[in-house]
């Protein structure tokens, strides 16, 4: 495996992230409950993509999140959605050639995010 993805349903961002939180509370006396959230009901959130780094720059990211849209976009008529670093250039082009679009900043983690969709046309 030289690429990988983590997906969910934004719908059950909080029953998913919950079990982090409370271990966050128990190892680190850390309240986490103004993290702010990275998805919604509505989307299917790319959590994260990830290639090793021997691998990185040779197409598999792309790769990766073509098959991502044809599986839950094109098949399946749902809205893909992430959040890209403002300071990431370089993924915010991939993603918008990809056909990605804008849909909004949000603060996540103490940091303004660029929120971006793709759905069925």
């Amino acid at each position: 495996v030289v690429a990988a993805s983590n997906i969910y349903d934004g719908a059950n961002l909080y029953t998913l992230r919950e079990p982090v939180f409370e271990l966050a509370r128990e190892l680190y006396q850390s309240n986490l409950d103004k993290v702010g959230d990275e998805t919604q009901t509505g989307e299917m959130y790319i959590d994260c993509i990830a290639v090793l780094p021997e691998h990185q720059g040779a197409g598999y990211g792309s790769i990766l999140l073509k098959h991502l849209i044809d599986e839950f976009v094109i098949q399946r008529g749902l809205t893909l959605g992430l959040l890209v670093d403002l300071d990431n250039p370089n993924a915010h082009r991939l993603y918008e050639r990809l056909g990605f679009q804008a849909k909004g900043k949000k603060l996540f983690a103490g940091k303004w995010l660029e929120h971006m969709q793709i759905q069925k046309q």
